[in-house]
């Protein structure tokens, strides 16, 4: 008799990126990003556009951890729904 051990392999995990957090992240990356486009325009680059990434992803990693409610789970649908609304409204409101 030969049983076969169904063992999970690794697989991805994107759970923590459908996170309150994740959102949240992505919102304040945007106006973060917008902001500083319109600063310096022609100056700002690939280096800061990567240094700002991954200050604020750091910071909102470390928030993750400290605070719960920043890791409540959203469906799909509804995080990228709240992305778009969000930018949209961001975009009416920073609009000059």
């Amino acid at each position: 008799m030969h049983q076969d051990s169904k063992q999970p392999g690794p697989k991805s995990n994107f759970s923590k990126f459908k996170e309150l957090w994740f959102l949240l992240f992505m919102l304040l990356f945007t106006v973060i990003h917008n902001v500083m486009d319109h600063l310096l325009g022609d100056s700002w680059n690939y280096l800061g556009y990567g240094v700002v990434f991954l200050v604020t992803y750091i910071l909102f990693r470390y928030m993750r951890l400290s605070l719960p409610i920043l890791r409540k789970q959203l469906s799909w649908g509804s995080l990228v729904g709240f992305y778009v609304a969000g930018v949209f409204l961001l975009g009416f409101i920073m609009l000059p």
